[in-house]
């Protein structure tokens, strides 16, 4: 091989090396095997995405009509309704080191007002669940209510790195938790502009940027609606690349330009999912709503 061609691959494999380092993210026990896991996912996603053309559907209907807490017939003047909705990948973070499940604790304790509010958790993506009940072969949809989440629907393992399960998620939400004001949360790994979100290490898929754009597309396009924020509760997703996907569908992107880390663990402290939900706060902007978050 000429040292002219050995040089460009050096340089190549330390390119590759950027994120690695970059991220805080735990898929296997070596910065080689996250690299090398989300490169495998990336290239699958890339080679079966999703050729569905549906809009505003399900992968299947659900088992039951789901019932919301709020009585929306007694709000009254202060009637303004916030829905709220948690894509959960749960990945090696739940099935190695539980942190789903310790943001879940944290999301119980924020004493979040669920009498206006609809907090709605969909997870899956792991293998298996270090608390909470849940089960590694299946999707479950939970509602947050004043006494912790609650269970409204249970699928078999669908897989949560295919637009269409997140688009049915987002239009399961639209259709049984009508609000003023919708908003999604992703939660996982997260890879930048180049390799996307979520690691579903059942299914050995993640969401691409197109994939994401897709899903938004046939959910939140379809309703003809936009949602008031998106956030990453991920790794290394701020960037323009990522915005100028979401922009059509959301007025505000949260997200880390950094990798995340909370020495406990977990990935976000949600204590400010309780400031954000209050009745008040429907007055406020998007900007002082943000500052309780960042």
């Amino acid at each position: 091989m000429k040292e002219k061609t050995k040089r460009k691959l050096r340089t190549f494999v330390c390119l590759l090396m950027i994120p690695v380092f970059l991220t805080g993210c735990r898929i296997k026990t070596t910065p080689l095997g996250v690299f090398a896991q989300i490169l495998e996912y990336a290239s699958a996603s890339g080679s079966s995405s999703s050729q569905s053309s549906h809009h505003g559907t399900y992968h299947s209907e659900p088992a039951s009509t789901p019932q919301p807490q709020i009585d929306y017939d007694s709000l009254g003047d202060i009637g303004t309704v916030q829905t709220i909705m948690i894509y959960m990948v749960g990945s090696d973070l739940e099935s190695s080191y539980g942190n789903a499940s310790l943001d879940m604790d944290e999301m119980e304790a924020a004493g979040v007002d669920t009498a206006h509010n609809n907090v709605i958790v969909y997870a899956g993506g792991a293998s298996q669940w270090q608390d909470r009940g849940l089960d590694g072969d299946a999707c479950t949809t939970l509602l947050l209510t004043e006494d912790g989440f609650a269970p409204l629907d249970t699928y078999p393992a669908e897989n949560m790195g295919d637009p269409l399960t997140l688009s049915s998620f987002m239009n399961y939400c639209f259709d049984f938790f009508p609000a003023d004001s919708y908003s999604l949360l992703l939660w996982d790994h997260g890879g930048g502009p180049v390799l996307g979100y979520g690691v579903d290490e059942n299914y050995r898929d993640l969401l691409t940027l197109d994939e994401l754009s897709e899903a938004l597309a046939d959910s939140v396009g379809a309703h003809m609606t936009k949602l008031e924020w998106i956030g990453f509760d991920a790794c290394l997703m701020s960037s323009l690349e990522v915005a100028s996907v979401l922009a059509p569908y959301a007025d505000y992107m949260i997200a880390s330009l950094e990798k995340k880390h909370i020495p406990q663990g977990a990935n976000c402290a949600w204590a400010y999912l309780a400031k954000i939900l209050k009745v008040d706060m429907a007055e406020k902007s998007h900007q002082e709503k943000g500052s309780f978050i960042l």
